[in-house]
């Protein structure tokens, strides 16, 4: 079971050194996480490629010998395997995207680095709201999530589309059982 793992860590490595470069050789990007996807979704098929070619009995916890294992546990654990590598690989990616996005979006860190910034390391709220407009960063989400197809704007009103109800449901539930009601 660690060849799965060990493949699924090793793309998410070299997920990590190609995002770095494309981005400081290749960049800025408009849509940033569009670039960020599809660099994740080219390793799938390197992720089946080193699957499919490294041996498979390299780094088996149970043993691959038809006189101890049988041919449905060996079966089962080829499965298990793959699908357990290639899940890592998935999970490390989505909790690479949230850190992407806390460094991209969060106001509450860019807050923070604008007071280390600052000569005096501190800023009232009023310098801090020439450097972070509340009208832009309002802007900004909202262009995001028409962009990404979660609501529409028509006539100066926006609506959540079918994408968006379902997001807001999803997230609706996940709050009253969180209990983070109003806000947050």
């Amino acid at each position: 079971m660690l060849k799965g793992l060990l493949i699924g860590f090793f793309c998410f490595m070299l997920f990590l050194i190609l995002h770095s470069i494309v981005f400081h050789y290749r960049g800025p990007f408009e849509k940033r996480f569009r670039v960020i996807r599809n660099i994740f979704l080219s390793l799938i098929p390197l992720y089946i490629v080193l699957y499919t070619l490294i041996s498979g009995d390299i780094l088996m916890l149970i043993p691959a010998d038809p006189m101890q294992t049988s041919e449905t546990v060996l079966a089962i654990s080829k499965v298990l395997n793959f699908v357990t590598g290639f899940m890592l690989y998935v999970f490390l990616f989505m909790s690479y995207g949230e850190f992407y996005f806390i460094i991209d979006r969060s106001l509450s860190l860019r807050v923070m680095v604008e007071l280390e910034r600052h000569p005096e390391k501190r800023v009232s709220f009023e310098e801090l709201k020439n450097v972070y407009s509340p009208d832009e960063i309002y802007r900004r989400r909202f262009r995001h999530m028409v962009e990404s197809g979660c609501i529409v704007e028509e006539a100066g009103y926006y609506r959540n589309t079918t994408k968006g109800r379902c997001l807001a449901n999803l997230f609706g539930i996940s709050k009253k059982i969180l209990n983070v009601w109003p806000g947050g």
